[in-house]
């Protein structure tokens, strides 16, 4: 694959990452964060809002301020709506 092959490609990754990030993002919102969370998705979410590594891959992408919005959205209905729900059931 060449440069401008792999370039197309990672736009099309992107465009997918924002697309599931959006879809993710409703469904929280639809479920009001009637939702069990395994850890590790967590982790991950949290990694991917601090994480430096992270961040510079994504400045690396045209479309990385959109999917960087996305991801803090979802990040704020999760602790918003899922988090919230947790504590009112006494999850810890």
């Amino acid at each position: 694959m060449d440069k401008e092959e792999r370039a197309v490609h990672q736009e099309l990754c992107n465009e997918v990452k924002i697309f599931a990030v959006k879809i993710a993002e409703k469904i929280i919102t639809i479920c009001q964060g009637d939702l069990v969370m395994n850890k590790s998705l967590l982790d991950i979410l949290v990694k991917s809002q601090s994480n430096p590594s992270f961040k510079k891959q994504m400045e690396m992408t045209s479309n990385s301020e959109q999917l960087r919005g996305q991801m803090k959205n979802l990040w704020t209905s999760i602790r918003t709506k899922v988090f919230t729900n947790y504590s009112m059931k006494g999850f810890k």
